[in-house]
């Protein structure tokens, strides 16, 4: 199961919150992005390109569904 993460740029014009919560035997997960900023200054582009990087990675993780025996 993926982990639970909560990112935020450096600047903090954003943030991501991926949460996994499971009730007998039902699964959620909740992914929400903030965007607080429509314009990025020129200095935090780095910061921002790593940031959208690690929430690609983060929603492009596998989640292998099983039934338990």
């Amino acid at each position: 199961m993926p982990k639970d993460v909560r990112l935020r740029t450096i600047d903090g014009s954003s943030e991501m919150e991926f949460r996994h919560s499971q009730q007998n035997t039902n699964s959620q997960y909740t992914f929400s992005i903030d965007l607080n900023k429509r314009l990025v200054e020129p200095v935090y582009y780095d910061a921002i390109r790593k940031y959208l990087q690690q929430v690609a990675e983060k929603l492009n993780e596998s989640v292998v569904i099983g039934r338990k025996r």
